[in-house]
């Protein structure tokens, strides 16, 4: 398995599925998503140009996300699952009405959440949020979890405060012995199903 930061809040996975979530980003997919994914409704997790390359694509995300942007797909919530494969988390992502995390063959995208509930499986990739005043809540989520990889994520590269608020957060993690890798746009890791 693939899996690839594409800037912001968007990661890309390639595995027995190609799967696009959050797509709002810096860097092209490498491939056509076989399904995208949502995790909230605000205009930085969402572009609405992206999904004009992808028509045949169906698109999952919680009410509030299909009530904010007017696309056709199929409304989730906490508890489902999509393809039998992806579980659905509520999170708490700040100001939004409605917010999800995904959980897939282990890696867990957590929208841009500081408040998000430990899956039952290992975690080998956690992308988590990395906004300072949140730091030491990332810190308490990731020693409760305890996954394999950290990567601080949902932040502008292009922006100098942004890139700094994701070393700080890299920093810490690594200060507390934890794997945390920072990604560039692009950027990849590959996993072990």
């Amino acid at each position: 398995m693939i899996v690839r930061w594409l800037g912001e809040a968007c990661v890309e996975i390639e595995s027995d599925l190609n799967i696009l979530i959050d797509p709002n980003y810096e860097v092209e997919p490498v491939n056509v998503p076989d399904l995208i994914l949502v995790t909230h409704e605000h205009d930085d997790h969402f572009d609405e140009n992206i999904i004009k390359k992808y028509p045949d694509t169906k698109i999952y995300g919680p009410q509030s996300f299909f009530e904010h942007f007017d696309v056709d797909g199929k409304i989730i919530q906490s508890g489902d699952r999509v393809k039998n494969d992806i579980d659905i988390f509520k999170c708490d992502c700040y100001n939004s009405i409605e917010s999800v995390c995904y959980y897939y063959q282990g890696v867990y995208h957590t929208a841009d959440s500081a408040d998000y509930p430990k899956p039952k499986s290992e975690v080998k990739v956690l992308f988590t949020a990395c906004f300072e005043d949140y730091y030491n809540e990332y810190l308490n989520l990731v020693k409760d979890i305890k996954p394999k990889i950290v990567v601080p994520y949902h932040f502008n590269s292009h922006s100098d405060k942004n890139v700094k608020e994701a070393m700080g957060l890299y920093k810490i993690l690594r200060e507390a012995g934890y794997n945390s890798r920072l990604l560039k746009p692009g950027d990849h890791i590959k996993i072990k199903k």
